[in-house]
């Protein structure tokens, strides 16, 4: 694919107040909140709120996480950022969508005001309750990161200007304590090499093993959240 006479993009740091404060070199805390598997928000918003007044500078969440159906993140996302003014962090997942999909996914939820991504592959559908689902994977996260790099620069997927661009801060997600992490470390490599602006972990649950990842990636020059899940059951110490 050939682009040319690209638009210059957004400044990293002017991209959202997430980005800013990111670039500005604060430390940034996020919380996930899952959406909901009804029709009402009221709870998350809620959480959201009294989030935001302690402080947290950002909402993870989450896009059918687990292969399950809940409300769509792209709508918590909005319902936060309108009725509680933090910032979303919005997972989108390549597992539902085409890439035709994904391309008015996206432009739809930066004209509506949604600037931070998590780019992320996603869970096979036979992980979830519905394991006769077709799962589509068009491309995986790195060819989501892609595909967000030119968006950013004014560009369709076909490779067609668009006559605008958006100014999305994208992330990627990495595991550190992945069994096999010569293969995370690649394709992290290759998210950041496709224009991944942060990372944010799966949960560290041994500061050893987070430090040995820290070491392996020390040439990666872009911010690192770590993930951290407090256990609140045995159920959810089991499932880890």
């Amino acid at each position: 694919m050939e682009h040319k006479q690209e638009l210059k993009a957004i400044e990293p740091r002017n991209k959202s107040k997430l980005a800013r404060r990111m670039h500005d070199g604060h430390f940034v805390k996020f919380v996930e909140l899952l959406p909901p598997h009804t029709v009402s928000a009221v709870k998350e918003i809620d959480k959201a709120k009294e989030m935001f007044y302690y402080g947290i500078d950002a909402i993870n969440i989450p896009d059918g996480s687990q292969a399950s159906a809940r409300m769509s993140a792209l709508s918590l996302a909005l319902l936060i950022q309108r009725e509680v003014g933090i910032e979303p962090v919005l997972h989108y997942v390549c597992r539902d969508r085409n890439v035709i999909g994904m391309q008015s996914d996206l432009l739809g939820a930066y004209a509506l005001g949604v600037k931070n991504i998590l780019a992320i592959t996603g869970d096979p559908p036979k992980l979830g309750n519905y394991p006769d689902a077709t799962g589509v994977f068009d491309v995986d996260s790195i060819g989501l990161v892609n595909i967000l790099r030119w968006l950013n620069l004014g560009y369709d997927i076909a490779g067609n200007p668009f006559g605008d661009r958006t100014g999305f801060f994208v992330g990627v997600g990495a595991n550190p304590g992945a069994i096999n992490l010569d293969e995370e470390l690649r394709r992290l490599d290759w998210k950041v090499k496709a224009g991944a602006e942060y990372i944010i972990t799966q949960p560290v649950f041994s500061i050893d093993v987070f430090e040995k990842f820290l070491k392996r990636i020390e040439y990666i020059h872009i911010p690192v959240i770590a993930g951290l899940w407090p256990l609140t059951s045995l159920r959810s110490r089991v499932y880890e």
